[in-house]
Protein backbone atom coordinates (compact mmCIF):
# COMPACT_ATOMS: atom_id res chain seq x y z
CA UNK A 1 0.00 0.00 0.00
CA UNK A 2 1.31 3.52 -1.09
CA UNK A 3 2.37 5.84 1.72
CA UNK A 4 3.54 9.78 1.15
CA UNK A 5 6.75 10.58 2.49
CA UNK A 6 6.76 13.10 5.17
CA UNK A 7 7.04 16.79 4.48
CA UNK A 8 10.17 17.09 6.29
CA UNK A 9 11.85 14.55 4.06
CA UNK A 10 10.93 16.31 0.33
CA UNK A 11 12.07 19.68 1.56
CA UNK A 12 15.76 17.98 2.18
CA UNK A 13 15.66 16.34 -0.67
CA UNK A 14 15.19 19.57 -2.49
CA UNK A 15 17.68 21.32 -0.36
CA UNK A 16 20.24 18.49 -1.24
CA UNK A 17 19.19 19.02 -5.12
CA UNK A 18 19.46 23.10 -5.12
CA UNK A 19 22.92 22.57 -3.68
CA UNK A 20 24.42 20.17 -5.95
CA UNK A 21 23.10 22.30 -8.89
CA UNK A 22 25.01 25.51 -7.26
CA UNK A 23 28.14 23.20 -6.49
CA UNK A 24 28.10 22.09 -9.83
CA UNK A 25 27.37 25.92 -10.92
CA UNK A 26 30.14 27.00 -9.10
CA UNK A 27 33.05 24.27 -10.06
CA UNK A 28 32.01 25.37 -13.93
CA UNK A 29 32.59 29.17 -12.74
CA UNK A 30 35.75 28.01 -11.31
CA UNK A 31 37.17 25.71 -14.43
CA UNK A 32 36.17 28.88 -16.59
CA UNK A 33 37.98 31.33 -14.65
CA UNK A 34 41.06 28.92 -13.93
CA UNK A 35 40.96 28.05 -17.67
CA UNK A 36 41.05 32.07 -18.80
CA UNK A 37 43.91 32.50 -17.07
CA UNK A 38 47.58 32.76 -18.23
CA UNK A 39 50.00 29.71 -18.06
CA UNK A 40 53.14 28.50 -19.79
CA UNK A 41 54.07 25.23 -20.09
CA UNK A 42 57.27 23.23 -21.56
CA UNK A 43 56.46 21.32 -25.04
CA UNK A 44 58.84 19.80 -26.63
CA UNK A 45 58.58 19.35 -30.53
CA UNK A 46 60.89 17.37 -33.12
CA UNK A 47 61.22 18.55 -36.70
CA UNK A 48 61.94 16.47 -39.80
CA UNK A 49 63.42 18.55 -42.38
CA UNK A 50 63.58 17.83 -45.88
CA UNK A 51 64.04 19.91 -49.47
CA UNK A 52 67.55 21.90 -48.03
CA UNK A 53 68.27 25.13 -49.92
CA UNK A 54 69.28 25.05 -53.91
CA UNK A 55 72.93 24.04 -53.38
CA UNK A 56 72.68 22.63 -49.97
CA UNK A 57 72.81 19.24 -49.11
CA UNK A 58 71.68 18.11 -45.52
CA UNK A 59 73.65 15.08 -43.54
CA UNK A 60 71.20 12.37 -42.28
CA UNK A 61 71.81 13.69 -38.54
CA UNK A 62 70.51 16.92 -39.08
CA UNK A 63 67.74 16.40 -40.72
CA UNK A 64 66.09 15.39 -37.41
CA UNK A 65 66.12 17.68 -34.67
CA UNK A 66 64.69 18.41 -31.76
CA UNK A 67 63.28 21.94 -30.70
CA UNK A 68 62.46 23.01 -26.77
CA UNK A 69 59.41 25.49 -27.13
CA UNK A 70 57.27 27.00 -24.19
CA UNK A 71 53.98 27.81 -24.99
CA UNK A 72 52.23 30.62 -22.97
CA UNK A 73 48.61 31.43 -23.59
CA UNK A 74 45.04 31.21 -22.07
CA UNK A 75 44.32 27.65 -19.94
CA UNK A 76 41.64 26.41 -22.43
CA UNK A 77 44.09 27.13 -25.42
CA UNK A 78 46.71 24.92 -23.57
CA UNK A 79 43.80 22.46 -22.93
CA UNK A 80 42.97 22.23 -26.86
CA UNK A 81 46.40 22.00 -27.36
CA UNK A 82 47.43 18.85 -25.24
CA UNK A 83 44.09 17.25 -26.13
CA UNK A 84 44.78 17.68 -29.86
CA UNK A 85 48.88 16.37 -29.42
CA UNK A 86 48.77 13.41 -26.88
CA UNK A 87 51.97 12.77 -28.41
CA UNK A 88 54.91 14.75 -28.80
CA UNK A 89 54.31 17.20 -32.03
CA UNK A 90 56.32 16.06 -34.82
CA UNK A 91 56.46 18.50 -37.58
CA UNK A 92 57.15 17.52 -40.91
CA UNK A 93 58.79 20.83 -42.97
CA UNK A 94 60.93 22.07 -45.87
CA UNK A 95 64.01 23.41 -44.99
CA UNK A 96 64.50 25.92 -47.99
CA UNK A 97 61.08 27.61 -46.57
CA UNK A 98 62.70 28.59 -43.38
CA UNK A 99 65.26 30.30 -45.14
CA UNK A 100 68.10 29.42 -43.25
CA UNK A 101 71.21 31.94 -42.88
CA UNK A 102 75.14 31.55 -43.84
CA UNK A 103 77.85 31.23 -40.46
CA UNK A 104 80.66 29.85 -42.63
CA UNK A 105 80.73 27.61 -45.48
CA UNK A 106 78.97 24.29 -44.03
CA UNK A 107 77.63 26.17 -40.99
CA UNK A 108 73.38 27.42 -41.21
CA UNK A 109 70.95 28.70 -38.48
CA UNK A 110 67.36 29.05 -38.30
CA UNK A 111 66.15 32.27 -36.89
CA UNK A 112 64.11 32.16 -33.80
CA UNK A 113 61.06 33.88 -35.64
CA UNK A 114 61.05 31.30 -38.04
CA UNK A 115 60.89 28.87 -35.50
CA UNK A 116 58.20 30.36 -33.61
CA UNK A 117 56.01 30.75 -36.65
CA UNK A 118 56.58 27.24 -37.64
CA UNK A 119 55.26 25.82 -34.68
CA UNK A 120 52.94 28.01 -33.94
CA UNK A 121 51.59 27.17 -37.02
CA UNK A 122 51.28 23.51 -36.85
CA UNK A 123 50.07 23.55 -33.14
CA UNK A 124 47.54 26.65 -34.30
CA UNK A 125 48.63 29.70 -32.07
CA UNK A 126 49.82 32.81 -32.46
CA UNK A 127 53.67 32.97 -32.82
CA UNK A 128 53.78 35.51 -29.53
CA UNK A 129 52.55 32.81 -27.98
CA UNK A 130 55.46 30.07 -28.84
CA UNK A 131 58.76 30.50 -26.83
CA UNK A 132 61.98 28.82 -27.40
CA UNK A 133 64.64 28.33 -24.99
CA UNK A 134 67.37 28.57 -27.12
CA UNK A 135 67.15 31.64 -29.46
CA UNK A 136 68.80 29.91 -32.55
CA UNK A 137 69.41 26.53 -34.16
CA UNK A 138 72.06 25.51 -35.67
CA UNK A 139 72.58 22.70 -38.53
CA UNK A 140 75.80 21.97 -41.15
CA UNK A 141 75.22 21.77 -44.74
CA UNK A 142 77.30 20.56 -47.49
CA UNK A 143 77.57 22.95 -50.40
CA UNK A 144 76.55 20.98 -53.60
CA UNK A 145 79.40 20.79 -56.70
CA UNK A 146 78.10 20.16 -60.21
CA UNK A 147 79.18 18.61 -63.18
CA UNK A 148 78.03 18.22 -66.82
CA UNK A 149 77.56 14.25 -67.32
CA UNK A 150 76.22 12.20 -70.69
CA UNK A 151 73.25 11.20 -70.63
CA UNK A 152 73.19 7.04 -71.25
CA UNK A 153 69.55 5.59 -71.88
CA UNK A 154 68.98 1.90 -70.45
CA UNK A 155 67.40 0.03 -72.47
CA UNK A 156 66.22 -3.13 -72.89
CA UNK A 157 64.69 -3.96 -76.47
CA UNK A 158 63.97 -7.23 -78.49
CA UNK A 159 63.48 -6.49 -82.39
CA UNK A 160 60.94 -8.39 -84.36
CA UNK A 161 62.74 -10.54 -87.13
CA UNK A 162 64.57 -8.62 -89.48
CA UNK A 163 64.39 -5.41 -87.87
CA UNK A 164 67.21 -3.99 -85.52
CA UNK A 165 68.71 -0.25 -84.40
CA UNK A 166 69.51 2.02 -87.36
CA UNK A 167 72.62 4.00 -85.29
CA UNK A 168 72.75 4.09 -81.57
CA UNK A 169 69.95 5.93 -79.46
CA UNK A 170 69.95 9.36 -79.12
CA UNK A 171 68.87 11.48 -76.04
CA UNK A 172 67.85 15.11 -75.90
CA UNK A 173 69.82 16.52 -74.05
CA UNK A 174 72.32 14.26 -74.55
CA UNK A 175 74.01 15.68 -71.81
CA UNK A 176 72.57 17.65 -68.47
CA UNK A 177 74.17 18.93 -65.03
CA UNK A 178 74.28 17.38 -61.94
CA UNK A 179 74.42 18.66 -58.77
CA UNK A 180 75.63 16.53 -55.27
CA UNK A 181 78.50 16.04 -53.29
CA UNK A 182 81.93 16.32 -54.46
CA UNK A 183 82.77 13.07 -53.25
CA UNK A 184 79.48 11.31 -55.31
CA UNK A 185 80.38 13.71 -58.12
CA UNK A 186 84.18 12.27 -58.37
CA UNK A 187 83.12 8.95 -58.89
CA UNK A 188 80.41 9.80 -62.03
CA UNK A 189 81.63 9.31 -65.76
CA UNK A 190 77.73 9.80 -67.07
CA UNK A 191 74.31 9.14 -65.34
CA UNK A 192 71.40 6.78 -66.82
CA UNK A 193 67.55 6.49 -66.98
CA UNK A 194 65.87 4.26 -65.47
CA UNK A 195 65.60 1.17 -67.26
CA UNK A 196 62.81 1.06 -69.90
CA UNK A 197 61.88 -2.15 -71.62
CA UNK A 198 60.17 -2.86 -75.45
CA UNK A 199 59.30 -6.15 -76.92
CA UNK A 200 59.00 -6.93 -80.54
CA UNK A 201 60.05 -3.74 -82.28
CA UNK A 202 59.38 -2.98 -85.68
CA UNK A 203 58.84 0.55 -86.19
CA UNK A 204 61.36 3.58 -84.54
CA UNK A 205 60.93 4.25 -80.82
CA UNK A 206 60.70 8.02 -79.35
CA UNK A 207 60.13 8.41 -75.79
CA UNK A 208 60.58 9.71 -72.21
CA UNK A 209 62.72 8.56 -69.97
CA UNK A 210 63.25 9.61 -65.84
CA UNK A 211 66.54 9.55 -64.74
CA UNK A 212 68.51 7.62 -62.72
CA UNK A 213 69.88 9.66 -59.52
CA UNK A 214 71.74 7.13 -57.29
CA UNK A 215 72.61 8.86 -54.35
CA UNK A 216 70.20 10.81 -52.44
CA UNK A 217 72.69 14.25 -52.48
CA UNK A 218 72.10 14.51 -56.52
CA UNK A 219 69.73 16.33 -57.72
CA UNK A 220 68.85 17.58 -61.33
CA UNK A 221 66.88 20.61 -62.73
CA UNK A 222 64.91 17.90 -65.09
CA UNK A 223 64.11 14.76 -64.33
CA UNK A 224 62.84 13.87 -67.79
CA UNK A 225 64.99 13.77 -70.67
CA UNK A 226 63.66 12.42 -74.04
CA UNK A 227 65.46 9.54 -76.58
CA UNK A 228 64.71 8.61 -80.47
CA UNK A 229 65.88 5.55 -81.64
CA UNK A 230 65.78 4.77 -85.71
CA UNK A 231 64.75 1.24 -86.57
CA UNK A 232 64.98 -0.70 -90.01
CA UNK A 233 64.30 -3.19 -91.52
CA UNK A 234 67.67 -5.17 -92.41
CA UNK A 235 68.65 -8.15 -94.96
CA UNK A 236 71.71 -10.03 -95.18
CA UNK A 237 74.64 -9.41 -98.14
CA UNK A 238 78.46 -10.02 -99.00
CA UNK A 239 80.97 -8.95 -100.78
CA UNK A 240 84.15 -10.61 -101.53
CA UNK A 241 86.88 -8.47 -100.67
CA UNK A 242 91.10 -8.72 -101.46
CA UNK A 243 92.84 -8.59 -98.18
CA UNK A 244 95.72 -5.65 -97.41
CA UNK A 245 99.00 -6.59 -97.97
CA UNK A 246 100.86 -6.33 -94.70
CA UNK A 247 103.54 -3.63 -95.05
CA UNK A 248 106.75 -3.81 -93.79
CA UNK A 249 106.47 -7.67 -93.30
CA UNK A 250 107.97 -10.73 -95.82
CA UNK A 251 104.44 -12.23 -95.46
CA UNK A 252 102.68 -13.90 -98.68
CA UNK A 253 99.41 -15.46 -97.45
CA UNK A 254 96.59 -17.91 -98.54
CA UNK A 255 94.09 -17.40 -99.39
CA UNK A 256 94.52 -13.52 -99.78
CA UNK A 257 90.66 -12.80 -100.48
CA UNK A 258 87.92 -13.12 -97.83
CA UNK A 259 84.19 -12.68 -97.97
CA UNK A 260 82.65 -10.06 -95.84
CA UNK A 261 78.58 -11.22 -94.71
CA UNK A 262 76.62 -8.58 -92.98
CA UNK A 263 73.66 -6.65 -92.55
CA UNK A 264 72.12 -3.89 -93.68
CA UNK A 265 69.09 -1.43 -93.81
CA UNK A 266 67.06 -2.09 -97.16
CA UNK A 267 67.03 1.45 -98.02
CA UNK A 268 71.20 1.42 -97.85
CA UNK A 269 71.14 -2.15 -99.82
CA UNK A 270 71.87 -0.60 -103.27
CA UNK A 271 73.91 2.03 -101.85
CA UNK A 272 77.29 0.03 -100.52
CA UNK A 273 80.31 -0.19 -102.76
CA UNK A 274 82.69 -2.91 -102.18
CA UNK A 275 85.51 -0.13 -102.34
CA UNK A 276 84.27 1.46 -98.88
CA UNK A 277 85.50 -1.79 -97.25
CA UNK A 278 88.74 -3.03 -96.33
CA UNK A 279 90.25 -5.59 -94.40
CA UNK A 280 93.53 -6.28 -93.00
CA UNK A 281 95.38 -9.26 -91.21
CA UNK A 282 95.97 -9.54 -87.31
CA UNK A 283 100.02 -9.61 -87.04
CA UNK A 284 99.78 -10.05 -83.30
CA UNK A 285 99.81 -13.74 -83.87
CA UNK A 286 103.34 -14.12 -85.55
CA UNK A 287 104.67 -13.22 -82.27
CA UNK A 288 102.86 -16.44 -80.73
CA UNK A 289 103.82 -18.08 -83.80
CA UNK A 290 100.27 -19.33 -84.58
CA UNK A 291 100.10 -21.37 -87.73
CA UNK A 292 97.17 -18.82 -88.79
CA UNK A 293 96.65 -15.35 -88.44
CA UNK A 294 93.27 -13.31 -87.95
CA UNK A 295 91.90 -11.15 -90.10
CA UNK A 296 90.22 -7.76 -89.38
CA UNK A 297 87.95 -5.68 -90.97
CA UNK A 298 89.64 -2.06 -91.04
CA UNK A 299 87.27 -0.08 -92.48
CA UNK A 300 83.50 -0.74 -93.37
CA UNK A 301 80.27 2.47 -93.67
CA UNK A 302 78.49 2.78 -90.35
CA UNK A 303 75.22 1.59 -92.04
CA UNK A 304 76.88 -1.28 -92.02
CA UNK A 305 76.53 -4.38 -89.23
CA UNK A 306 79.35 -6.75 -90.05
CA UNK A 307 78.18 -10.68 -89.08
CA UNK A 308 81.29 -12.54 -89.71
CA UNK A 309 84.26 -12.79 -92.72
CA UNK A 310 84.50 -16.44 -94.21
CA UNK A 311 87.31 -17.09 -94.07
CA UNK A 312 88.56 -15.15 -91.10
CA UNK A 313 91.57 -16.74 -91.15
CA UNK A 314 94.71 -16.98 -93.13
CA UNK A 315 97.83 -19.18 -93.83
CA UNK A 316 100.59 -17.38 -94.70
CA UNK A 317 104.48 -17.62 -95.09
CA UNK A 318 107.71 -15.71 -94.20
CA UNK A 319 109.80 -15.05 -97.23
CA UNK A 320 113.11 -13.89 -97.68
CA UNK A 321 113.49 -10.11 -98.11
CA UNK A 322 115.31 -8.92 -101.62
Amino acid sequence: MYRPQPREEIKKRKRIFVYLIFLAVSSLLWLLIKLNNVYTVKMPVTLHFSDPPAGLWLDDEYREQKLETELQTRGFILLRVVLTNKKEPVIHTSLRSLSPRKINQNEYYLTAQSLKSLVASHLNLNAEEVMLVDNELRFRANPLASKKLKVVPNLEISYDQRFGPYGPPKTYPDSIDVYAIKQVLDTLRFITTEKASYKNVRSSISDSLKLHLTHPSMSVQKHIVYFELQVEQFTETHFIVDVEPVEGANLRIFPNRTTIILNVALKDYDKLEVSEFQVEVDTSGLAKRNSRLFLKVSRKPSNAQLVRLDPDKVEYLITSAR
